[in-house]
């Protein structure tokens, strides 16, 4: 656990550091970014919302992978496929109990870019706040019981974040969302991820 965590602050640092050479995008490479297909490769930390008056969820990291293409100005569509592992139950005083249980999620999504879509200017600016929705089908883990009963769960996304464009091929992101499950035992879990971006 710890070591996911070092290793996220050493992908922020990574990505901080890589810009500082690319930061000068010009209005034709930004053009040149709209109606292309983008990959995503982030690290991502999770944790569940468990529907307990006991337990509450810890915090736990994975990875997440996006593939999408930007359809039209302001406008894109998405795949990810999100994993986050290592969460457990904690009670009030913030001790874990049970095992350590996982997070899945695949969801379609449609991402809007808000300040493009109302804006007359034909290229997109660097950074491009978005909003995401989306739905799919994953796994959830209780992470209260020995072992851990993980089922499966139709989800729903909420999201938003924002891109950041160092050139018409390269930049990072930062997204956060939630996923609101069809379980009981787990009404839903968020996520925060930062990665990179390439766009084809």
């Amino acid at each position: 656990m710890d070591i996911l965590k070092k290793v996220f602050l050493l992908l922020v640092f990574a990505c901080l550091v890589s810009a500082l050479p690319l930061a000068s995008a010009t209005a034709e490479d930004e053009e040149q970014f709209m109606d292309k297909a983008y990959a995503r490769l982030g690290l991502a930390i999770g944790w569940p919302n468990i529907d307990s008056d006991v337990y509450s969820g810890s915090t736990g990291a994975g990875l997440s992978f996006v593939g999408g293409y930007n359809m039209a100005k302001g406008l894109a569509a998405e795949v990810e496929f999100v994993f986050t592992a290592g969460t457990k139950a904690e009670l009030g005083n913030g001790a874990e109990v049970g095992g350590s249980a996982s997070n899945v999620a695949f969801t379609i999504n449609a991402k809007a870019y808000p300040l493009e879509l109302f804006s007359n200017e034909n290229s997109p600016s660097t950074i491009r706040p978005y909003a995401v929705f989306g739905m799919g089908g994953g796994s959830i883990g209780a992470g209260d019981s020995e072992p851990v009963q993980t089922i499966g769960a139709f989800l729903v996304r909420f999201g938003g974040g924002a891109d950041w464009m160092f050139s018409r091929n390269i930049g990072v992101y930062a997204d956060a969302s939630y996923y609101v499950t069809s379980k009981d035992v787990q009404t839903g879990y968020g996520t925060i991820t930062l990665g990179m971006i390439y766009a084809f």
